[in-house]
């Protein structure tokens, strides 16, 4: 969009997260093939990988009350964790997704997990925590990003567990009316009893 690429923040993330993609190497990453200006708007070109989203499984799990079964979701967390450790211990620098939620998690036909999205890249020094305007979606902000405040590879890790949380109950970790609802809750998540939660999975 010319006004997106007008703005020079916006035009500055955008090329970090291409200039990131490119040197990024991972199976279930989707690969960076193109990206450049045509006249007055820049653009992005990925690999087209197959699939449904988590947020579809999730949507199904809403509707009927009731979790996707617990091994789908380990399967998904442990996949998860693995791209997130290649992508936290990455050479020198961490690289942070900083927006896990369930719409950039998709399911390929052979069951593999792959992370998509990366408009919310950032790359942390050794020792240091990001500020960053770019966040991700309100319902799954980790504390630190609700709040304005530096964060770092651990909130790609709380957002990986709130995604679980929502696969193994079918309900909504944070819930409000509108985004900021959801930012407000998010600063001070709520404390959930799994025993409560999930009385025949203890």
């Amino acid at each position: 969009k010319k006004e997106l690429a007008e703005h020079e923040k916006t035009r500055k993330q955008f090329l970090k997260e291409c200039k990131l993609l490119s040197i990024i190497k991972h199976p279930h990453i989707p690969k960076l093939i193109e990206y450049g200006q045509s006249s007055d708007s820049y653009y992005i070109a990925y690999e087209y990988i197959d699939g449904i989203s988590t947020l579809e499984l999730l949507q199904f799990s809403y509707r009927h009350k009731h979790g996707v079964a617990p091994p789908i979701a380990a399967h998904l967390l442990r996949s998860l964790l693995s791209i997130l450790r290649y992508l936290h211990t990455f050479a020198k620098h961490p690289i942070v997704h900083g927006d896990i939620s369930p719409d950039n998690l998709l399911f390929s036909p052979k069951g593999e997990v792959h992370l998509l999205d990366f408009g919310c890249i950032q790359q942390i020094k050794t020792g240091e925590s990001k500020y960053s305007p770019w966040l991700g979606k309100p319902s799954y902000l980790s504390p630190e990003q609700a709040k304005a405040l530096p964060w770092d590879h651990r909130s790609d890790v709380y957002q990986a567990g709130v995604i679980f949380y929502e696969l193994l109950t079918g309900q909504k970790y944070i819930s409000g009316k509108t985004s900021r609802d959801c930012v407000l809750i998010a600063a001070n998540p709520p404390k959930k009893d799994f025993s409560k939660v999930l009385p025949d999975r203890k």
